[in-house]
Formats: C-alpha cells, structure tokens, sequence
C-alpha cells in the first residue's frame, strides 16, 4: 500500500494477525490502535507549505480522509490503561483525531 494506493497492505494484516495471536494465547490484552500520527514529517513538514499559504493541509491522499492523532493523546491513554489495566483487558481503543478531513 502507498500513499495513494487503495491495495492490500501487507503491514496491516501482519499487525492484524499479531493481534490475533495475542488474542488467541490467552495472555490479558489491551489492544491500541492509533490512526496516523500528527507529530511526524508527513503533517508538520509536507503539509507546512498548504497550511500557510491557504490554512489547508494538503497531502497525497487522494479523496482519502483521515485523523490524525497526537502522539501525547496516545501517551496518556496508553499511561490510563497502565496505571489501572484490568478494567481494560480484552479491549480495543481505536485512537482518532477530533474529525476525519478530505487531504
């Protein structure tokens, strides 16, 4: 899968396996699953250009949409379910941005 490729991607269902044998070991499993990060080159440095000269930000998606998640909102959730795990065992949190927008 690339940037504007809508084909299999292999690094998705090798995580979605790993997840799977987690699962199946019976071990006791929170699974967190972030979206993209905002904190990386493709939305602070990519997007800089669009962001200042018309308040967008554009990237190679296509039509695709996405939200983007900050890499200290992943941190706190992943340090709640740490401090406190067993009312979180067996779940899965699927960590977003606020909303989804067209790049």
């Amino acid at each position: 899968m690339t940037a504007t490729s809508t084909e299999e991607s292999h690094q998705q269902r090798l995580h979605w396996l790993a997840e799977q044998v987690f699962n199946w070991s019976g071990l006791p499993v929170v699974h967190i699953r972030p979206t993209a990060f905002l904190d990386t080159p493709l939305f602070t440095t990519m997007a800089a250009r669009s962001i200042r000269e018309n308040g967008t930000i554009a990237l190679p998606f296509g039509t695709g949409r996405t939200s983007p998640v900050a890499v200290d909102d992943v941190a706190r959730v992943i340090a709640t379910v740490l401090r406190d795990p067993a009312p979180h065992i067996g779940q899965v949190y699927e960590l977003t941005g606020p909303l989804s927008r067209s790049t």
